[in-house]
């Protein structure tokens, strides 16, 4: 039996995605080193979600427990390993958050990866139009395609290529690169990534929650 988990294992995507399609979502457990996922009410399944909410509780010596609530729903975030990844969050604080849902006894919780302070309470409503957007793409699709596209948004992430990885992973050194603190021109990104469909995967770094819009036409690298 493996001790260790294989290598070249492709990069789990972190979706942006609000608490209630968690709560709501099957929980589906998987065999070996294969994530445990959720399963979404617009068909994709999620292993990593990308969150931005309010810490309204917080509790627990050595083992310690955050509830966040994003105006959809409230969820607790639980750290088995890592307490000091709590360490400087305080009730009331805004956080973006990357980590990996869980169920035990049929309640739902997080375990976090990242989690960061959100300075700019603007933030929460340029998310709040971000999942906006999201939601209506994946209604659309669904209307358009019906059960094809369902069938096609739940395993497209899972069949991608290396290669169309290693694509994205350029764009985002590209974006990195242009952007002098405020962001970069999505025009600009265009120009000088010279790729024949750089709009299209600027699209879709965005769905996937690797880069966000924080102006019209202006997108940035969270790090």
């Amino acid at each position: 039996m493996e001790s260790n988990p294989p290598q070249n294992v492709k990069r789990e995507i972190a979706y942006k995605v609000n608490l209630s399609q968690i709560i709501n979502g099957k929980y589906i457990k998987e065999e070996g080193w294969n994530p445990n996922k959720i399963l979404l009410d617009d068909g994709r399944s999620v292993s990593r979600v990308n969150i931005i909410a309010v810490v309204v509780s917080s509790f627990g010596e050595g083992f310690k427990q955050l509830t966040i609530d994003d105006g959809t729903a409230r969820i607790s975030l639980r750290s088995f390993d890592d307490n000091n990844i709590f360490k400087d969050v305080a009730v009331e604080d805004i956080i973006f958050l990357i980590g990996r849902p869980r169920e035990y006894n049929n309640e739902k919780f997080i375990i976090p990866e990242i989690i960061k302070k959100v300075q700019d309470p603007e933030w929460v409503e340029v998310r709040k139009r971000e999942l906006e957007l999201i939601s209506r793409v994946y209604k659309q699709k669904e209307k358009s395609e019906k059960s094809e596209t369902k069938a096609k948004i739940e395993n497209s992430y899972a069949t991608e290529e290396i290669s169309e990885y290693a694509v994205y992973d350029k764009m985002i050194e590209i974006i990195k690169k242009l952007d002098t603190g405020s962001g970069t021109n999505i025009d600009d990104i265009i120009k000088f990534s010279k790729v024949n469909n750089a709009e299209q995967i600027v699209t879709e770094l965005i769905k996937r929650g690797e880069i966000f819009e924080i102006g019209r036409g202006r997108v940035k690298v969270l790090e």
